[in-house]
């Protein structure tokens, strides 16, 4: 299997808090209006979340490296992933599941350290 890595530089790649926030108001803004940050990020900001903005930023980076950013960003569709509030479970492919090494190539079924959900 063939996977790629990607590593971004601290501070001018991988975004600090401040400069994610400057971004995010600068791509958001319109016509000199205040930015229309969408709802879930707000959540972040108001919460201080500062890794998830942080990872945020690195994200963003990546997007306009690949030229995506503003297809993507534009939709301004975030969601923020909390199974423990919504009492959902995370839903892994096989795929997934080979990368975190949980079941052996040879066939599919769990190893004894992962529980299974009686699906």
């Amino acid at each position: 299997m063939n996977t790629t890595w990607v590593s971004l530089r601290p501070q001018t790649e991988f975004l600090a808090y401040d400069a994610t926030v400057s971004q995010l108001n600068d791509f958001f803004s319109s016509d000199g209006k205040d930015a229309e940050v969408p709802a879930a990020i707000m959540e972040m900001l108001e919460q201080k979340q500062t890794l998830a903005i942080e990872a945020l930023g690195g994200m963003m980076f990546y997007l306009q490296s690949l030229n995506m950013a503003n297809d993507l960003l534009s939709q301004k569709s975030f969601n923020i992933y909390d199974p423990i509030r919504k009492g959902e479970g995370m839903i892994l492919d096989g795929q997934t599941l080979s990368h975190l090494e949980v079941s052996s190539a040879s066939d599919l079924r769990p190893r004894n350290d992962v529980q299974e959900c009686g699906c």
